[in-house]
């Protein structure tokens, strides 16, 4: 990690307790956080298809009078 990177980091999320002057600095990657939400979108999307393509093809009249 450079130098600017590390105080672009440390300037990113300054939290200080009650009475207390230490920091805490918290940063979020953007490239990793895209990656991990666009494979959770497709395992979402891939998830659903079965179930999906199934009940589309389901006889809806069929299906409540068996109920």
């Amino acid at each position: 990690m450079t130098a600017t990177t590390a105080a672009r980091v440390t300037d990113a999320v300054k939290v200080y307790g009650a009475g207390d002057t230490s920091e805490f600095a918290f940063a979020v990657p953007g490239l990793r956080l895209l990656v991990v939400a666009s494979v959770g979108v497709a395992a979402g999307v891939l998830a659903a298809l079965r179930p999906a393509r199934r009940a589309a093809r389901l006889n809806v009249l069929g299906a409540v009078a068996a109920e």
